[in-house]
């Protein structure tokens, strides 16, 4: 069963566009009182931003929004700003295109001095010297805006009482630190979890936060997921979802590639739960953990969490697999009705029927999808996410996720061991291009960037402009009204150097190559980056691609994947106005474009 590749851009690099609404200042962080969100985003926090290419790029063609005034003496190209005396501690970039509000995991050795912590996702940690009843992780929620770097903490300014009064009503005796200010006081909407008992007097756990309440069984089923913003019931009466099913997985052929479809005439429960518990209990974030003894060999470890901002469970999943051409799947029963489901593809989306009526759509009884499968009725519906499990189900409405196999050619062992994995729910409004699915999906798999700071980081990034880097701006609204806006920008990177072809008897200066646009090999256009671009939602229309305030365009080309420039485009925005590019764009279309930077030490 073949996986296909993330289409993820990387890290560091990734891009990010977001509608005229998201541009939030640097550092608009909300740290304050029971938020919760997307899933904790602990990535490499000893990435050191001075060393990305792309990073230094930008600052090349940082600075000032440039003015040309040919008749003033070229002044001396601005120095780095001062770097603060005291380290801010980390920084979050995020890469991908649109705001975000999350809740994520910050280890204690990055906490600074004196800040305050809502909530610890662990017990003390030996020896931790932050906070005597802290634990080794902090939960810190931060709204960051697209393609941006942002402290983690900063101190408490007045402005930041003003907006929103004194730490102790705000944050319940000053809970939460916050950056340039905006306080964030929940209070009981905050995540929070408990056990209570049943009108039938068995225990149940519940966990609820302003916008959902989900309840699961002594098992871990999911027995309801209730919107209390929509009123809405997704889980049909006397049935459960989170439910793992066992098959026999014995293809004609090609053990490790093949699945066949009477495969599904064989499912049985796994296992039985041994115990359950809650590990977590808000403000930030809330936690039900439980252990199943799946078969006699293998076992199952998932934490299931809920943050206060955001409807979003997800199930975080380890697996001790030890089976012989077995599949586990997962599957969710849902309160839908829809003749078709839609699964995400590399930039795009299709559609398979949810009930089989030809031979072709017996053929497709599972789909390769990449980040989530949609079913949604016009006004309602309910997103799976996953962060690496492609094969994708809908069979009525139920939706099914195939976890893990055991193929035993061409290797006898394969897929034996330990597996960690996620997967989520999004219930939505309206139908899956303006539910925010393809957002949400992005934001599952890319959670922002850790950097570890210190005084030489915040040196540099203080430098970088208080607003996204790039945005993409509708012409006309559109009535899919989402995150993400009209188009979804995949990538931003550095442009490939051309390889020019070496004259026969050059010398080896030659050879040195450039970028295209050079003479002689020397660079006269500025730093050229790629913008890799496409719609997502099947429409069609015009935007126009702006740069932020620092980063003035003096060319822009529409390439092909090859980064060769096709088509000169023109540059709109002069004096103090934001550069940018106009384009239009057709339904799934991918659109590459290059921008040439005007470097700081140009005339100014």
């Amino acid at each position: 069963h073949p996986q296909p590749h993330h289409p993820h851009s990387r890290a560091g690099a990734a891009a990010g566009a977001a509608g005229a609404g998201s541009s939030l200042s640097q550092g608009d962080i909300l740290g304050a009182k029971p938020v919760a969100s997307p899933p904790p985003a602990v990535v490499s926090h000893q990435v050191h931003p001075l060393e990305d290419p792309l990073l230094s790029a930008l600052q090349l063609a940082g600075g000032k929004h440039h003015h040309h005034h040919h008749h003033k003496p070229k002044p001396a190209p601005p120095g780095p700003p001062s770097p603060p005396t005291t380290p801010k501690g980390p920084w979050l970039f995020n890469s991908l295109s649109c705001h975000r509000v999350e809740v994520v995991e910050v280890p204690a050795a990055l906490v600074p001095a004196g800040a305050h912590v809502a909530q610890w996702s662990a017990a003390p940690a030996a020896g931790s010297s932050t906070s005597s009843a802290g634990g080794s992780t902090a939960l810190v929620m931060v709204s960051l805006p697209a393609l941006s770097f942002v402290p983690v903490f900063a101190s408490i300014t007045s402005a930041a009482v003003a907006a929103g009064g004194s730490g102790a009503a705000a944050g319940g005796g000053g809970a939460g630190v916050t950056s340039l200010g905006q306080w964030v006081d929940v209070g009981v909407d905050g995540a929070r979890a408990e056990a209570v008992t049943a009108a039938n007097g068995d225990t149940v756990y519940q966990m609820a936060n302003r916008l959902v309440k989900v309840t699961f069984d002594a098992q871990g089923r999911l027995v309801s997921l209730y919107d209390r913003v929509w009123q809405r019931e997704l889980v049909p009466e006397g049935e459960a979802g989170n439910r793992f099913k066992l098959y026999e997985d014995r293809p004609i052929f090609w053990d490790a590639w093949d699945i066949e479809m009477y495969h599904l005439e064989t499912a049985r429960d796994a296992g039985v739960t041994t115990q359950v518990e809650i590990t977590e209990s808000g403000p930030l974030r809330a936690a039900l953990t439980f252990s199943a003894q799946i078969t006699p060999t293998s076992t199952l470890h998932q934490t299931i969490t809920l943050t206060a901002p955001s409807a979003r469970l997800e199930f975080i999943t380890r697996v001790e697999w030890h089976e012989d051409r077995t599949a586990l799947k997962v599957e969710f029963p849902w309160a839908l009705l829809a003749d078709s489901a839609t699964y995400e593809v590399q930039f795009g989306a299709v559609s398979r029927p949810t009930r089989p009526n030809t031979s072709w759509d017996w053929a497709r009884f599972e789909v390769c999808a990449h980040k989530w499968a949609d079913l949604s009725e016009p006004d309602y519906g309910v997103a799976l996410l996953n962060d690496c499990k492609y094969g994708h189900a809908t069979h009525g409405a139920t939706q099914r996720l195939t976890l893990l196999r055991a193929p035993k050619w061409p290797d006898d062992n394969a897929d034996q061991g330990t597996h960690a994995f996620r997967y989520g729910l999004l219930p939505h409004a309206s139908v899956w291009q303006a539910g925010g699915v393809v957002a949400a999906g992005m934001a599952f798999n890319t959670p922002p960037l850790l950097l570890g700071g210190g005084v030489a980081a915040d040196g540099l990034l203080s430098g970088l402009p208080a607003q996204p880097l790039l945005q993409v701006l509708p012409k006309a609204p559109s009535p899919y009204a989402n995150p993400l806006g009209c188009l979804v920008v995949d990538t931003l990177k550095l442009a490939e150097p051309v390889i020019m072809p070496v004259p026969a008897g050059a010398g080896a200066a030659a050879a040195g190559g450039g970028a295209s646009g050079s003479k002689g090999g020397a660079d006269v256009r500025g730093v050229p980056i790629i913008v890799r671009m496409y719609e997502h939602q099947g429409c069609r229309g015009g935007a126009r691609v702006v740069a932020a305030d620092c980063m003035a365009i003096e060319a822009a080309y529409q390439c092909n994947l090859l980064e060769d420039e096709l088509q000169e485009l023109p540059v709109v925005g002069s004096g103090r106005e934001p550069t940018g590019v106009d384009i239009q764009y057709t339904p799934f279309q991918v659109i590459t474009l290059k921008l040439w930077l005007k470097r700081q030490d140009d005339d100014m």
